[in-house]
């Protein structure tokens, strides 16, 4: 059994980090804990906290603080209760908020700050002392805050983004007083990404994609830096203890690595780590690095780099893993470990996949699609379905255009076309597969995954035996008309608010739901947020209508991620494991004359004119 964590968060001086840690079989999360002790003085001390309060949902966050206790943040029915946990203490409940969304945020100090705002006009700044004493609130935003970043190493001055009313602007708060100014105030085009207390600098991106150091007192002169351009994403990360140095986080297909820039923007190293997966925080000390790493077929933890020169120098050091609590080991499932894939598309160029298990010789396979679309499959842990592997069923992660990882002009295709080259990917993969087999293989997609899993299966009925999709949207018209706030967000930022229509017809699952043969399992949570259940609602009438008879299950109670659920989680891998039927179930002539969806799909991602909503 390999253990999932999850929302890794350094103290304020790097110190401390900590995660949850989810176990598999129960979904039940735990506080793990590192404390790297100053200068070698005190040993690595490793632990899972006693104490911890029950955490099921995943959008818990933990947050250390310097002197090694550890704030948690959990919904509790309506309400987002702050927890303080100081073991062997049990924990105490140091704040309780109603409000639309709550996030805590780390200090350079041993107090940390809770941002509470009412989803609309207005952000809360509270002051959240280490101490069990009485949370303080201390200013009041008018808008949203986005990325922060503290400007002075004493804990008193923040930048953040600032969304209100007039655009977006990046402003300064002084903790102090109370007062908060805009740095840039005509321009709106500025994204916040990282803050140097140190150099006195924040790091911008604007809308042409260009990376620049802007000086925090307005004086100096702004730098923009041509090495932060880059045909893959990255991320800024930390700045070196003297401001001079970037870390970068670099994602590379499944991989994601690190490389370092100079704030002069000259020189750029890229780091020699093995195949696994850099997480989004880090901190950069004077004597290491430090940061999360998920490797294959393991459990993610804290990795570090430290220096083999006293000048610093990171080119030539080499990453150690540090241990975690109760790590599992894989030796006993060796094919549990992922394996990136690649697949030759007829039109040019490759799809990435990861593979879990060899589809080769596996007595069945699983084509998986992640959600997103800004997602991706990744070379760590072992995959949404690890029981599956155990048991003899490959799991093939399909990372077509659009996920994240591929160069930016790739993943950019499918703005404005859902379905278009993205779903050429996906067939690709799953003809590949079946060519080599002989024999379809089933389908598994979850968010964008189900609806890109439901084209994919009207658009090459025989590739496929059976599919289960969880929570899935009819199309991005749908979703935008009848999302939430979050969905309208998602589609207005991929692309998605227009259906793409080519000469394989329109990618609106209700269009072509009738040309889907395979067995297929609809799961949706009851009381989802983001895709409105009405969704999959829908697509179940039109299927029955067609005298079809999808097995449909909706969840009591749970939201967009029903298979956080132990049970809900057993249902579909138990569907997905099912025997394939001897023969396929296929169209009959007179069915595939009359719609030309179902033999082709277009394979050039060609957008059509005539796109409508």
């Amino acid at each position: 059994m390999v253990l999932t964590r999850t929302g890794f968060a350094f103290s304020g001086d790097g110190q401390v980090a900590c995660c949850l840690q989810v176990d598999p079989a129960t979904r039940a999360r735990r506080v793990v804990r590192w404390r790297f002790g100053t200068s070698g003085a005190q040993p690595l001390v490793v632990e899972e906290l006693a104490g911890t309060p029950q955490i099921t949902r995943p959008d818990a966050q933990v947050l250390p603080l310097r002197d090694g206790k550890v704030l948690v943040r959990l919904l509790d029915g309506d309400d987002h209760a702050i927890l303080l946990m100081e073991p062997p203490l049990p924990p105490l409940e140091v704040l309780r908020l109603r409000a639309a969304g709550v996030r805590l945020i780390g200090s350079p100090t041993a107090s940390a700050l809770v941002l509470s705002t009412d989803g609309r006009r207005q952000t809360d700044l509270i002051t959240v002392p280490s101490a069990a004493e009485l949370a303080r609130p201390r200013i009041t935003l008018p808008g949203l805050v986005g990325r922060t970043g503290w400007s002075d190493e004493g804990g008193k001055r923040l930048a953040v983004e600032l969304l209100t009313a007039e655009g977006l602007t990046i402003h300064a708060i002084d903790l102090v007083t109370g007062t908060h100014e805009p740095l840039w105030p005509d321009r709106s085009d500025l994204r916040l990404r990282l803050v140097s207390a140190t150099g006195g600098y924040v790091v911008v991106e604007d809308r042409d994609n260009r990376w620049g150091l802007l000086p925090l007192d307005r004086s100096g002169e702004s730098r923009w830096l041509p090495e932060l351009r880059s045909e893959r994403a990255q991320m800024p990360l930390a700045v070196d203890p003297a401001g001079q140095g970037l870390l970068l986080r670099v994602e590379n297909g499944a991989r994601a690595g690190l490389a370092i820039i100079d704030t002069e923007g000259v020189t750029r190293t890229e780091l020699s780590l093995p195949d696994g997966v850099v997480g989004g925080v880090a901190h950069w000390s004077s004597t290491a690095i430090r940061f999360p790493f998920g490797s294959p077929g393991a459990s993610a933890s804290i990795a570090e780099l430290m220096p083999n020169d006293p000048a610093n120098d990171f080119a030539a050091a080499s990453m150690r893993l540090l241990p975690g609590p109760r790590t599992a080991s894989v030796s006993s499932t060796p094919d549990g470990a992922p394996t990136a894939e690649h697949f030759d598309r007829p039109s040019g160029g490759v799809v990435e996949a990861v593979c879990y298990g060899n589809w080769r010789n596996a007595r069945d396979v699983v084509i998986a699609l992640h959600g997103g679309p800004d997602a991706a499959w990744r070379l760590t842990g072992r995959g949404p379905f690890p029981d599956l592997v155990d048991s003899g069923v490959a799991v093939v992660g399909v990372n077509p255009r659009g996920s994240r990882g591929y160069p930016v002009r790739e993943s950019a295709e499918i703005h404005g076309a859902w379905g278009g080259t993205d779903l050429v990917d996906v067939l690709t993969v799953a003809a590949a597969i079946v060519g080599r087999r002989g024999r379809p293989v089933a389908l598994f997609g979850a968010s964008y995954g189900a609806f890109l899993g439901l084209l994919a299966l009207a658009a090459k009925p025989a590739l496929w035996d059976r599919g289960a999709v969880v929570a899935p949207f009819l199309s991005g018209s749908r979703l935008r008309s009848d999302g939430g706030r979050q969905a309208r967000a998602i589609v207005d930022r991929f692309g998605g608010a227009s259906v793409f229509v080519d000469e394989s017809g329109p990618r609106d699952v209700l269009a072509v739901a009738d040309l889907i043969r395979a067995r297929l399992l609809i799961v949706h949570g009851a009381e989802d947020p983001i895709v409105p259940v009405t969704h999959s609602r829908q697509l179940v009438d039109r299927l029955r209508a067609g005298g079809r008879a999808p097995d449909y299950r909706e969840v009591p109670g749970a939201g967009h991620h029903p298979l956080e659920r132990p049970s809900t989680a057993a249902l579909v891998s138990t569907f997905l494991a099912a025997e394939p039927r001897d023969e396929l179930q296929v169209m009959s002539p007179r069915f595939r004359r009359g719609n030309r969806h179902s033999d082709r799909i277009n394979t050039s991602g060609r957008r059509d004119n005539n796109d409508y909503a």
